[in-house]
């Protein structure tokens, strides 16, 4: 429906629950991941909350399109992969 109003990008930026559910259903065709080079470790909030994934297979995977370095941190391009799909 958005695309239909002329959007052609659209930025969902939240806690770890909006991402999960974004994709989970599947609305997720491009994903900016920035990493830092930090381990906070279990008791920290996560950057992304449950998906309900029993095998491995069924985790949403990704082909990584760029990688790139901004300053201390790295920041992450990649797009869904067809569930199942091998890299």
């Amino acid at each position: 429906r958005l695309a239909a109003e002329g959007l052609g990008t659209l930025l969902v930026e939240g806690g770890g629950g909006l991402a999960a559910a974004w994709l989970a259903g599947g609305g997720a065709d491009e994903v900016l991941w920035f990493t830092a080079p930090k381990l906070l470790g279990g008791d920290a909030h996560p950057a992304l909350a449950a998906l309900a994934v029993a095998k491995l297979d069924d985790a949403p995977a990704f082909a990584f399109s760029r990688v790139r370095r901004i300053g201390a941190d790295l920041l992450i391009e990649a797009q869904p992969r067809a569930r199942g799909a091998r890299s």
